[in-house]
């Protein structure tokens, strides 16, 4: 059973431990995961500035997102869970928690270059592709948005 909970400053740790496991790919690919994914700091200012909660599997964290909503956009900042949950429909169902919030109009995100599959995901769930965000001069994601209502 999936749940989710609010992450605390005393998850941070925790929850960098899970992204250096789930970004793993990322880091071989183009060496780096996304911004701050592997900083206790960085993960104590999302908390403190974002919505971000823990996924949880039958109460063990497994992983978390993180999003922000500006004006009725939520900006889904990141998804992660570790590998071995990868592929089973957790993503699927935190993405439908997001889409279903009753105070939001549509939802911003974003999909790394190189990750062709969830660009195909985004895509098929009705996401339009409305830009790119660079990162290095090769590093760079895919801006996608879906208008809810």
């Amino acid at each position: 059973m999936i749940k989710y909970r609010k992450a605390t400053p005393a998850d941070a740790s925790l929850l960098t431990a899970i992204q250096i496991e789930a970004f793993a790919f990322d880091e071989q690919m183009v060496g780096a995961g996304p911004p701050g994914y592997d900083s206790d700091d960085s993960q104590l200012l999302a908390i403190s500035q974002y919505h971000y909660y823990v996924i949880e599997w039958e109460d063990i964290p497994i992983g978390g997102f993180i999003y922000s909503i500006i004006d009725r956009v939520c900006e889904l900042k990141r998804v992660f869970i570790l590998p071995e949950y990868q592929n089973q429909g957790i993503g699927s169902q935190v993405l439908s928690s997001i889409e279903s919030m009753a105070d939001i109009q549509s939802v911003q995100l974003e999909a790394s270059y190189f990750h062709s599959i969830n660009q195909s995901y985004y895509e098929n769930r009705g996401y339009i592709s409305i830009g790119r965000q660079y990162y290095t001069e090769e590093a760079y994601s895919i801006v996608y948005k879906k208008v809810l209502k």
